[in-house]
């Protein structure tokens, strides 16, 4: 089942969808569209991400990159363009996530708490959006859920970052994936912006981790997950959704 995304209060988000990677490890593909565009069934990932979505969406932040205008045309031409705003790096300036998440933060609205998505990784199945929290992968998370090179320690409350070793999740280390519920944007702006450009190189490193030191963000664990970072994800997703009756 796809499910869908609720907020308990009928609370609105930024929503952040950062889409701008070149999608090297996804093969042959990325030399002809971006990551968010990638088939899945009949649709593409962006078609998913956003429709779950859109009910809690105060606005869509984004964040583009390689073919750009491949995903912009896409989304405009699919969707209501009012509730769209695009953050675009030019191929030269990709750096990283964190990066690119601090061009898109740019557009979010303080009098909204702020969702960060990745656009290759769909979380399934119904559930309930919760302010400072983060979804974490565990040994029994259904579907493709791929590696982590952040884990998370629910008894000591701390990250692990395995970045040359990435590692499943194990039954005392869970996988943090990329799907961030800031419930202060107006802090989140503050400890990103407070970041020198040249140091922000990871996301979870730089932005989740000074956050939740801060304003403690629970760590909410994922039932169902499609992940399609590769090209063997991607092959394994397909295999996926075409056994799945949705």
């Amino acid at each position: 089942m796809l499910g869908q995304v609720f907020s308990l209060y009928g609370d609105k988000y930024n929503v952040v969808i950062l889409a701008g990677g070149a999608g090297t490890r996804m093969g042959e593909q990325s030399d002809y569209i971006c990551k968010a565009l990638t088939p899945l069934g009949e649709r593409r990932a962006i078609d998913f991400i956003i429709e779950r979505y859109n009910n809690v969406a105060h606005k869509f932040i984004i964040g583009t990159g390689y073919h750009a205008d491949l995903l912009k045309s896409y989304i405009l031409g699919n969707y209501n363009q009012n509730k769209f705003v695009f953050s675009h790096e030019k191929p030269n300036e990709i750096k990283n996530n964190a990066y690119s998440f601090m061009y898109c933060l740019d557009y979010c609205d303080v009098r909204y708490s702020t969702i960060v998505l990745f656009c290759d990784l769909l979380l399934l199945g119904n559930f309930n959006i919760e302010k400072n929290s983060f979804m974490l992968a565990t040994t029994k998370t259904k579907g493709q859920i791929g590696t982590f090179r952040h884990t998370y320690n629910f008894s000591e409350n701390w990250f692990c970052y395995n970045e040359n070793n990435p590692v499943k999740p194990t039954e005392e280390d869970l996988g943090v994936m990329g799907n961030f519920v800031f419930g202060d944007t107006y802090h989140l702006k503050k400890i990103t912006y407070s970041t020198p450009f040249k140091d922000l190189k990871d996301i979870t490193n730089d932005v989740v981790i000074p956050y939740h030191k801060d304003i403690y963000m629970k760590g909410v664990c994922c039932e169902k997950v499609i992940e399609f970072g590769t090209e063997a994800d991607i092959q394994t997703a397909r295999e996926l959704w075409e056994k799945t009756v949705w």
